[in-house]
C-alpha cells in the first residue's frame, strides 16, 4: 500500500527502533496534521524487560523537518528510575544507542513483576525529557512456533492470476500468565537471522575495492527485521485462555533463506496505554488516504519536554517480561532459493559489498549463535 513520504518516515523511525507530561497520568497525542512545522523533534523508544538476563534499552532519535531519515541522536544522561527513587544510568554504546543488562541480584535496581518505572533524558542542548511511569506485568510463555510454505495468489497488471510461494509463521501461546486471572495484552517483535556466506575469490580484489575484504570466503550471521515486525493483541477482550497456530507473519521468500534461517519471536506483556500506542502505530503504517484525516493521524505518547510541555515528543517508554521462542527455516522448506553470491557485478564492475566482506553488512557477526543448532 502506497502511503505518504512523511508517514512513511514516522513508520520506520517507530517500527525499527526498539514515550506524558512530566508526572501526568494523561497521555499526550502528536498531531500529524501540525508536525511538517516541527523544525526539529526528538523520539525517544525504549523499554525495561524482565528476561534472562533482564535489561534497559533506549534508542534516541532526531527527526529534521521530516525531510530525511531520522538520524541517532546522543544524549548527555539517560536514567530510568522506578517509583521507589532508585536509579540506573545507562551507557551509550553508540551515538543515541543505550543498554544495560541488570542481573537479578543487582542491590541497587531491582526489575520485577508490579514495579513501575520511567525514564529521563538529559539532551547535550540542556533539553529534559521524562516518561510517565509504566507497570511491569507478567507475560505467558510462547508453547509453539511454526514455519510452513504457502502459497498466495497475485494478478499481474493483464489481470493474469499467478500463485507465490510465503513463508507463513504460526504462534501457539496462552493468554493468561501463570498465576494470573486476565488475558494479557501482547506485542510479538519479530527478528530474523540468517546465514550468508560472502565470496570474494569469486570477484577479485579491483572489483571489491570499495570494500575492505578477506582472502577466503567466511560466513556470517545477519539479524533483520521483517517490514512488518510487530503484532499487538488484546487478549482482554479475547474470549478464549489460549491461542493455536495463530498467523502472526507471512514474509515472501528471498535470498535470504539459501543457507538457512531463524525467526524469533518475542513475546512482551502491555499495559492498556502501551497497547494503544503500538496499535496506534500499527494504523500509521496500515493507513492510506490523507494524511490529515483524523484519528489515525494522531499516536498517543507517555514522554514530554519537562521545560517545555508543548514541544512534540516521539515514542514511548514501557516495562515488560519477555519470553522467547525460535524457528528454524532451512532452504528446502523455502523452496531452495539460489545463493545471493556471487552476484553480477554492476555496470561499473564493482560487485556488491556484502558478497566481498559479508561483515559490512549491519548486525552481523561472524560468531556462531549459540543457539543456532542446524
Amino acid at each position: 500500500m502506497k502511503v505518504s513520504k512523511f508517514i512513511e518516515r514516522f513508520a520506520l523511525l517507530l517500527i525499527f527502533t526498539v514515550g506524558l507530561f512530566g508526572l501526568s497520568s494523561c497521555l499526550d497525542e502528536i498531531d500529524f496534521a501540525s508536525a511538517g512545522t516541527i523544525n526539529e523533534a526528538i523520539a525517544i523508544q525504549g523499554k525495561v524487560v524482565k528476561a534472562n538476563p533482564s535489561y534497559i534499552s533506549v534508542t534516541i532519535r532526531g527527526v529534521f523537518n521530516f525531510t530525511d531519515v531520522p538520524r541517532l541522536l546522543d544524549a548527555r544522561l539517560v536514567t530510568v528510575e522506578d517509583e521507589s527513587g532508585n536509579t540506573v544510568e545507562l551507557p551509550t554504546g553508540a551515538d543515541g544507542i543505550f543498554y544495560l543488562e541488570v542481573p537479578d541480584n543487582d542491590p541497587n535496581f531491582k526489575i520485577d513483576y508490579g514495579k513501575s518505572y520511567k525514564i529521563n533524558v538529559a539532551t547535550f542542548d540542556n533539553r529534559n525529557y521524562s516518561s510517565s511511569f509504566e507497570e511491569l506485568l507478567p507475560a505467558p510463555v510462547i508453547e509453539g512456533l511454526t514455519a510452513e510454505r504457502t502459497q498466495i495468489e497475485s494478478v499481474d497488471l493483464n489481470g493474469n492470476t499467478k500463485l507465490f510461494n510465503q513463508l507463513t509463521y504460526g504462534i501457539s501461546t496462552p493468554l493468561k500468565p501463570e498465576a494470573s486471572s486476565e488475558n494479557a495484552r501482547l506485542l510479538w517483535e519479530f527478528t530474523t537471522t540468517y546465514q550468508f556466506t560472502d565470496s570474494p575469490e569469486a570477484y577479485g580484489a579491483r572489483a571489491c575495492r570499495p570494500t575492505s575484504i578477506d582472502a577466503e570466503a567466511k560466513t556470517c550471521y545477519i539479524s533483520s527485521s521483517p517490514l512488518s515486525n510487530y503484532v499487538s493483541i488484546n487478549g482482554p477482550e479475547l474470549s478464549v485462555d489460549r491461542i493455536d497456530n495463530f498467523e502472526a507473519l507471512n514474509t515472501g521468500i528471498s535470498s535470504i533463506y539459501s543457507q538457512g534461517l531463524y525467526l524469533t519471536v518475542s513475546q512482551q506483556s502491555l499495559t492498556q496505554t502501551a497497547y494503544d500506542y503500538w496499535t496506534q502505530v500499527g494504523n500509521v503504517v496500515a493507513r492510506t488516504g490523507n494524511l490529515f484525516q483524523a484519528p489515525a493521524g494522531k499516536v498517543i505518547t507517555n514522554i514530554a519536554n519537562t521545560d517545555d510541555p508543548k514541544e512534540d515528543v516521539f515514542g514511548y517508554f514501557y516495562a515488560t517480561e519477555e519470553t522467547i521462542r525460535r524457528v528454524y527455516v532451512s532452504p528446502s522448506l523455502a523452496d531452495n532459493p539460489p545463493l545471493p553470491c556471487p552476484a553480477p557485478p554492476s555496470e561499473g564492475g564493482l560487485a556488491p559489498n556484502d558478497c566481498c566482506n559479508c561483515s559490512s553488512v549491519a548486525k552481523s557477526t561472524t560468531v556462531r549463535p549459540v543457539w543456532w543448532i542446524n
